[in-house]
């Protein structure tokens, strides 16, 4: 299952349409994200894949809450790569 905006929309709590630019941003920022981490493109993973789902919606909740700070919380990146860190790719 992909991340879209209605379920970054629905994991940060958000009922209204007027910040969905703004999730957008966080979503695209997140994916970005997770597939630099990885080494590999969302979209090009077959299997479903749902700890690096949860990964993006934790950094888009993340992104949201804590807009001024401009970066993920510590607790975040924490548990986010440990959601990432099996799915990593291995340059050798």
């Amino acid at each position: 299952m992909a991340v879209d905006l209605a379920l970054a929309k629905q994991q940060c709590r958000v009922l209204h349409d007027r910040e969905d630019a703004l999730i957008g941003v966080y979503l695209a920022a997140a994916t970005a994200w997770v597939e630099g981490y990885i080494g590999k493109r969302l979209s090009e993973i077959v299997d479903d894949v749902p700890d690096l789902d949860a990964a993006v919606l934790l950094l888009v909740a993340d992104f949201y809450v804590n807009r001024e700070a401009g970066a993920a919380t510590a607790a975040t990146n924490s548990a986010v790569g440990a959601l990432c860190f099996p799915h990593r790719s291995v340059l050798v």
